[in-house]
């Protein structure tokens, strides 16, 4: 009879092995899933920083009269691209238009790079600018 309970002691012993497992061995694949995921979060670049308009502002005379209360200004590119408008609350008067920038981080271009020239527009007209 010692044998049986032997044998029986370690078919108990195998058992209790099999079912204890250590706890952290559960819980490995759902740490592992949450570690890549804070990490793919983390690795996103956020450095969006649209870039700073330029303002204009001063007289504006059509023919040597002070532009209408309502005219429109417009600010364009050496391109061609609209970058800003402004139309005019003050007779004879324009501003604070702002020509709102390129932004380097999309495909698109939506206004001067830095250093371009830019030309003033009056129903589609080129303005001399004094």
């Amino acid at each position: 009879m010692g044998t049986e309970l032997k044998k029986i002691m370690e078919k108990e012993e195998e058992r209790m092995d099999k079912r204890s497992i250590p706890i952290i061995w559960y819980w490995t694949p759902a740490l592992l899933l949450l570690s890549i995921i804070i990490a793919s979060f983390l690795s996103i670049n956020a450095s969006a920083i649209p870039p700073l308009p330029d303002s204009y502002y001063g007289t504006f005379s059509i023919n040597h009269s002070a532009a209408a209360v309502g005219s429109t200004l417009i600010v364009k590119t050496l391109g061609g691209i609209q970058c800003g408008t402004f139309n005019v609350k003050n007779s004879g008067y324009y501003g604070i238009l702002t020509c709102e920038g390129n932004d380097n981080e999309t495909p698109a271009t939506e206004g001067p790079v830095p250093g371009q020239n830019i030309s003033f527009y009056y129903n589609s007209t080129q303005l001399l600018i004094l």
